[in-house]
């Protein structure tokens, strides 16, 4: 583990220097853990880059309770996606209608990612991760401990100088967030 930020009433890093700033009055709610960040859909954490979030090979993982079936847990953007809408991301797990996904992308294009069909229930609490090791080009996405997907992702984690975020994406525009978290994000971790 490289950062872990537990939620406890603020967006310090534990383990590291990797402090995250509360975004559009982010709150905190019971978690799975004591407290959690709690997100309304326009309110998220932001870390600011650094050397120790651009691992050659990356496990990214957190306790989410979802109110909606889309949303971005955790993701260092990149850019726009040059082939359509959203970004790409150094490497993400989000929601997106009513699937669960984790992948990694290059300076190109995101993926090959994973995708797991999820519907989460209000109220309950998931935990989930995604790993990728660089060397053998294996990615596996994990729900409540156990592996629900593996893959080979035939490209590395591209990496640039943006921040990474707990509860939302950028887009990139003068919107600032593409999908949004609506509900709770406990013991985020890389």
């Amino acid at each position: 583990i490289v950062a872990w930020w537990p939620g406890d009433g603020n967006a310090n890093d534990i383990i590291g220097t990797n402090n995250g700033t509360l975004e559009n009055g982010v709150t905190f709610a019971p978690g799975d853990a004591g407290q959690a960040f709690s997100f309304n859909g326009s309110d998220y954490v932001q870390i600011a880059d650094s050397p120790s979030l651009r691992p050659l090979s990356v496990t990214v993982e957190c306790w989410f309770n979802a109110s909606t079936n889309t949303g971005a847990l955790i993701s260092k953007p990149v850019s726009r996606n040059p082939g359509g809408s959203g970004t790409i991301c150094s490497y993400e797990i989000w929601l997106q209608d009513g699937a669960l996904y984790g992948a990694i992308c290059n300076s190109n294009s995101e993926g090959p990612g994973l995708i797991y069909t999820l519907n989460p229930v209000p109220g309950v609490w998931y935990h989930t991760a995604y790993t990728f090791d660089n060397e053998s080009r294996t990615q596996t996405l994990y729900l409540n401990g156990s592996p629900v997907v593996t893959g080979y992702a035939n490209t590395s984690i591209f990496y640039n100088s943006n921040a990474l975020f707990i509860g939302a994406d950028s887009d990139f525009s003068s919107l600032g967030l593409y999908i949004p978290f609506n509900g709770e994000i406990d013991e985020a971790s890389i």
